[in-house]
């Protein structure tokens, strides 16, 4: 090779090293430049964020109430979500004070004793009271005993009621007070009715009501010194007890 080659040859790759360079220039370049627009991109942005940052502070500063309102809803709807159970948000009235019929506490219905009944009907009229151990003087018998019941005015065959709930447990007639009813009544008490004439339909097993009619009044044999009357006689556990005690308390104990 001569020297022309040689030169030639060497030119050759120093053009094509020069051109290799400027690629590489240009390269590097574009790469600068596109690099450096995505940093002002990003100043950009970040200076936006900035500055809306700084606007929305000195409007919260400037207003403070509107900050408040705004954020009581969101306060609120976090504090309504527990455990993943939504709350109702809506503000709850303060409980108003009860009235006085609502204080009122129900009471409970006192435990009344059945009812009793005069024997006679209404205004009875007592004309030989129960003695208890105080003897009486019978005029008829002419003798002194103690008065087991009370005597009751009644008018010749004017209706006789029974003083209490209670069974029939016998009729019967004697010498002495004439024809009788003997009742059962709820609360152990033994009812024996002289001078009394049952009813039709009153016999032994027969369940009676307070203030039903049970015979008539036809007079005390005994006792024919009195007005036309009737004799009650009352007994609990055996004893006999007042028959007035009976129908104004029912404490016979």
């Amino acid at each position: 090779m001569n020297d022309k080659d040689k030169d030639m040859e060497y030119n050759y790759g120093s053009d094509a090293d020069e051109a290799e360079v400027t690629a590489k220039k240009k390269k590097y370049t574009k790469s600068f430049y596109i690099i450096f627009a995505l940093c002002l991109c990003a100043i950009g942005v970040a200076g936006f964020y900035t500055y809306s940052d700084v606007a929305d502070y000195m409007n919260k500063a400037k207003n403070p109430s509107i900050t408040q309102t705004a954020s009581e809803p969101q306060n609120k709807q976090a504090e309504a979500k527990v455990d993943g159970v939504t709350k109702s948000t809506q503000p709850t009235d303060s409980p108003t004070q009860p009235t006085e019929k609502e204080t009122e506490q129900p009471t409970e219905p006192a435990t009344q004793q059945a009812a009793t009944v005069s024997p006679v009907g209404d205004n009875p009229e007592v004309i030989q009271g129960y003695s208890a151990d105080k003897l009486v003087y019978f005029e008829t018998l002419k003798d002194w005993r103690v008065h087991t019941g009370t005597d009751y005015s009644a008018d010749k065959n004017s209706e006789v009621y029974s003083m209490a709930d209670g069974t029939v447990t016998s009729v019967f007639s004697g010498d002495l007070y004439g024809d009788g009813i003997q009742l059962e009544f709820s609360d152990g008490i033994t009812a024996n009715y002289l001078g009394v004439k049952p009813a039709d339909n009153i016999k032994a097993g027969t369940q009676v009501s307070a203030g039903e009619a049970i015979g008539s009044a036809n007079g005390v044999p005994c006792e024919q010194n009195l007005k036309n009357h009737i004799h009650v006689e009352l007994k609990k556990d055996g004893r006999y007890i007042n028959p007035e005690t009976f129908l104004n308390t029912k404490d016979n104990s």
